[in-house]
């Protein structure tokens, strides 16, 4: 698309367009998924458009907000994942793809500068 048109702004109006989709496919028909769901009370919760207006502005988890987990929480989970094997060994495979990229391009460019 890129070669066709000779510009970079339709290419990025495009990303935005799938994107803002997206957004608006998962704020319509996805639900929360990390909730308590081994909480002791079982909270009935409300259904159909009132219960999914209600879930999107956020009156259903400030009702809620007793039996969801407290901020401090949240970051120190946030946390964990990131120090998680997997984690760590994507970052440092995707670490490793940048020096090896930066070494190849900018390199002789180094080399050339130090030897004049």
């Amino acid at each position: 698309m890129l070669s066709q048109l000779g510009e970079w702004r339709p290419v990025l109006w495009l990303v935005f367009a799938y994107s803002a989709t997206l957004l608006l496919l998962i704020v319509l028909f996805a639900d929360e998924t990390w909730y308590p769901r081994g909480a002791d009370i079982q909270l009935n919760r409300p259904t159909g458009v009132y219960g999914r207006i209600l879930n999107l502005t956020g009156v259903t988890a400030f009702r809620e907000r007793q039996y969801k987990a407290k901020v401090w929480h949240s970051c120190m989970r946030l946390i964990e994942v990131f120090f998680k094997p997997v984690i760590l060994i994507s970052f440092f495979v995707y670490m490793l793809s940048k020096l090896f990229l930066f070494h190849f391009r900018y390199l002789p460019l180094l080399t050339l500068a130090s030897s004049c």
